[in-house]
Parts: C-alpha cells; structure tokens; sequence
C-alpha cells in the first residue's frame, strides 16, 4: 500500500487472519491489516463486521469471549455505518455490475468513505468500479 490511500477491508480479509487453515493467507491478511492499521487508514462497514462474526463463531467456533474480544479490536477501526443510500446504490449495483447485492454493498460502503481500495478476494482483482479499486492481495 502506497501513501495515506484509505483502504476498505472486505470480510473475507479479516477473516484469514484468524482462520489457522491457510498460514500464506493467514500471514499475508494479518500484515495487511497491521500495516493499514498503523497508518490509520483502514476502515470496515458494519456489514463486514457482522459477517466475519458470523463466520468465525460458525466456522472458527470461537467462544462468546474470545469472539467480543477480538471485537473490541476491530471497533476500535474507522467503521463505516450503512445507509439506506448504500443500501439503494448497493441495488442499482448488482444489477449493472452481476456482483453480488452485498459485494455490491462493500462497494458502496468503501466509495461513500472514500476509499480508494477495496482489498478482496471475491472480486475482479484490478477492476474499478465506483472510483474504487479492487485488489486481492493474496495474487499481489
């Protein structure tokens, strides 16, 4: 990461870093938020939030504690609150880009902060879209 770019972090993202499964995932996902977060330009939505808590008390089986714990950390990150203009424009954007409704919302989320990356393994690495650029770090 270049400069003071704000970057938006996707689920799947904070997920790798806590899941033991892949250690390269793993190892590149943890250096990516640490080296974002000590720059403080790192932002989540809620909705990134409440699916990596749904993810890692499903498929991490973390315990309540442990679960709220590393919650803690997290909102102590910029946090981005959905709207119901996200919500609309995440609508708008399934439906003329074929992503997904809530990739689409991560992309309306990132934009309305102005992001200028979103870091993702789900979508077109490279690609633009909302002035925002996709990357998967796990390809960089």
């Amino acid at each position: 990461m270049s400069g003071r770019q704000k970057v938006f972090l996707d689920t799947n993202i904070l997920f790798y870093a806590h899941d033991a499964a892949d250690a390269r995932k793993q190892g590149i996902a943890r250096d990516l938020i640490r080296d974002a977060a000590d720059a403080h330009r790192i932002l989540v939505s809620t909705q990134v939030l409440q699916e990596f808590s749904n993810a890692c008390i499903k498929k991490l089986s973390l315990s309540e504690a442990d679960m709220l714990l590393l919650l803690d950390e997290f909102f102590k990150l910029d946090i981005v609150q959905i709207t119901p203009a996200m919500i609309k424009e995440a609508v708008d954007l399934h439906f003329v880009s074929g992503y997904s409704f809530y990739d689409s919302l991560i992309l309306s989320a990132a934009a309305s902060a102005g992001c200028q990356v979103v870091y993702t393994e789900d979508m077109a690495h490279g690609q633009t879209v909302l002035g925002v650029k996709l990357l998967n770090p796990f390809v960089l």
